[in-house]
């Protein structure tokens, strides 16, 4: 009897160690739309309702802060159950326009959070689907960098810009991570441009606006717009001719070569921050003796040569001085001169 006991005992305690298998490969896939009803590109439809029907269960990816439709709807809201997807639409009045919904990757599947990244939907409140496009970058003007989260809007060029910021646009666009955008299913049209990157479409104290002073068109691409805060004041990037290196340090040289003479400021960074600042009026800029390391390379030019960065003025339609970093940081060796080119070609 106490052996059938002990052989009971090992058995029970092997099978208690006994490893589950793993449950397969990771999902890595997004959700899929397989039906949407309506179907896309409806003609002659003020649409109140639209349903997306996806291959799995989906939720939402703060949908209710990055969906937006161009031209703009009063409200859009939504409800999602299991794997169905349903959009209501509300209008503050009746526009002939080719409408573009776009869900700024709002939509996720419920078990691993895939995204779904290339979502939209358009229709038509007309007998025709505009197909007209522009597109663009936003570009900070002092720092230099592009922009994300950036909502841009067009005007009709009839609108007075006094109203722009007050006056619901006729197009929406928002610059995506590396601050580019677009325009879909434009009418042909010219447009007046405008930047603002606080949450909604109307303006408030503290926000960076931005403009083009010309109309735009609808047939051109490309387009760089320099946002800048209309109350920001910077004094002390005036020039010194500055030069912070230790006497005993060990330094190298730069010439950056600018392709063609303009008068520009040179600043050279080092952890955020300014370790040289200096104004130049040449095709060629030679920066002598500056203590080894690694710098980021920025370069403000200086429109009006009065050897500071002069801000925009929406009122005056002035734009802000521009600014441009070098694409990669730069490193200084001993007893070295390093030549870069930096040609600029900004709009």
């Amino acid at each position: 009897m106490k052996r059938i006991i002990y052989f009971l005992f090992l058995f029970v305690y092997g099978c208690a160690n006994m490893i589950a298998p793993s449950g397969g490969l990771k999902d890595e896939s997004p959700p899929n739309l397989t039906k949407v009803s309506p179907s896309n590109y409806q003609k002659n439809s003020q649409l109140k309702s639209i349903a997306f029907i996806f291959d799995e269960n989906i939720a939402e990816n703060n949908l209710k802060q990055k969906i937006f439709s161009s031209p703009p709807l009063e409200k859009i809201t939504h409800k999602i159950n299991g794997n169905k997807l349903e959009l209501f639409l509300e209008y503050d009045k009746f526009k002939e326009a080719t409408y573009h919904l776009n869900f700024n990757s709002g939509i996720k599947d419920i078990n691993e959070g895939n995204i779904t990244s290339e979502l939209d939907y358009v229709f038509s409140t007309y007998n025709t689907i505009d197909t007209l496009s522009f597109s663009g970058r936003v570009v900070d003007a002092f720092s230099g960098l592009n922009t994300e989260n950036v909502w841009l809007l067009l005007y009709e060029t009839t609108i007075n810009d006094t109203l722009v910021f007050d006056k619901k646009p006729f197009y929406i666009s928002k610059s995506d991570s590396i601050g580019d955008f677009s325009f879909n299913n434009l009418k042909n049209l010219d447009y007046n441009l405008f930047a603002l990157n606080g949450n909604d479409l109307q303006y408030s104290a503290g926000e960076k606006i931005g403009f083009k002073k010309k109309p735009i068109s609808s047939l051109k691409n490309n387009s760089t717009i320099y946002l800048f805060d209309p109350y920001f004041n910077f004094d002390s990037i005036k020039i010194e001719n500055n030069l912070k290196i230790d006497s005993v340090s060990k330094t190298g040289n730069l010439l950056i070569n600018l392709k063609k003479a303009e008068p520009v400021i040179i600043l050279l960074y080092k952890n955020d921050e300014v370790m040289y600042l200096r104004s130049f009026n040449d095709s060629i800029c030679r920066i002598n003796n500056i203590s080894t390391g690694e710098y980021s390379v920025k370069i403000i030019i200086d429109t009006n040569n009065n050897q500071k960065w002069d801000n925009g003025n929406f009122k005056k339609k002035e734009n802000p001085e521009k600014s441009y970093i070098y694409n990669e940081k730069i490193n200084i060796r001993e007893n070295w001169d390093l030549n870069i080119d930096c040609e600029i070609n900004g709009d």
